[in-house]
Order: C-alpha cells, then sequence, then structure tokens
C-alpha cells in the first residue's frame, strides 16, 4: 500500500510541476543568427550527431572592440568536423537543456540579434526563437554554437549549401 502512495505522490507531483523533455538521442542542432543595428556577426551552423559541421559565415566582423571592420576572410562556406572537446560541451548542454521550457520571444528588443536554435532529438523537431538581450535564452548553448562558428578548424569550400531556418 505504501508504494502505491508512493508512485500516486510522484505521479502528481510530475503533473503539478510538469515535467520537461529530456533530449537523451541528439540528431543534428541548426543555429541561426541575423545581424542587428551594430557589429553582429550573421552566422548559419548545423551540426550533426556525427560531429559533422556545415557553416555559412554570412557576415563576420574582425575585432569589433578595437578594430570593427568586415573580416571577408573568415566568411562563406565551411565544412568540417568539431573537434572532441568542442562537441561534448555541446552535447553537455544539449543533454541538460528542458527544452520545453523555451517559448518563443515574441517582441524583439530594440537592435537586438535575433537567434534561431532548431534541434533535432528524439525523433523531434524542437526551434527556439529568441534575441540576445532577452533573458529567458540558454547562454551556455549559445556561447558554445558561437564558439564553434568562431574558434572551429572548419575548411573553406567553394560548395554552397542551404542551412535550414
Amino acid at each position: 500500500m505504501t508504494r502505491y502512495i508512493i508512485i500516486a505522490s510522484l505521479f502528481l507531483t510530475n503533473c503539478i510541476y510538469g515535467q520537461h523533455s529530456k533530449i537523451t538521442n541528439f540528431e543534428k542542432i541548426i543555429f541561426v543568427t541575423s545581424m542587428c543595428n551594430g557589429l553582429c556577426s550573421s552566422y548559419e551552423l548545423q551540426v550533426d550527431s556525427n560531429k559533422k559541421a556545415q557553416l555559412h559565415s554570412v557576415q563576420v566582423y574582425k575585432d569589433i572592440i578595437h578594430y570593427p571592420e568586415i573580416d571577408t576572410n573568415r566568411m562563406g562556406y565551411f565544412k568540417g568536423q568539431v573537434s572532441e572537446p568542442l562537441f561534448d560541451k555541446l552535447l553537455k548542454f544539449i543533454k541538460t537543456l528542458k527544452v520545453d521550457s523555451f517559448s518563443d520571444i515574441e517582441e524583439s528588443p530594440l537592435s537586438s540579434q535575433q537567434i534561431t536554435i532548431i534541434i533535432y532529438y528524439n525523433k523531434k523537431r524542437k526551434i527556439i526563437k529568441t534575441y540576445s538581450l532577452s533573458k529567458n535564452k540558454p547562454n551556455e548553448l549559445i556561447s558554445t554554437l558561437f564558439e564553434i562558428c568562431e574558434k572551429s578548424e572548419l575548411v573553406k569550400t567553394d560548395e554552397k549549401f542551404i542551412i535550414e531556418n
């Protein structure tokens, strides 16, 4: 009888507080950033579960604090593998993400960069649309995705590809 009471109380706790979906079977992630009314670099990135990455660097700036100039060398199409440590870091944030806790932000803060994250997991697809100045956003995940865009050693290619957004 005690076991049934414990099970019932666990069930009711889940009903009251809600249970967020956890990502157990990561398939791929897409990260798209817009330009802003400032010096925001714009990226379109896709990383698959096998560490393959495709990056379209639409507009990239050199050191925006000291030398805000467009960096044409870092713009274009890139392909390659995400390094093991960076991929592990990405997976850590993806697997701890409570995807149901994010809802789209409708209003754009003035001159804020729009960020779209599309995660394919557990045979589902979740879209998170947010802005760089929004409070409810997955900061660690976004930072890691920017790190992949800016620091991965992907190879520039002449092959053009389209990344979903």
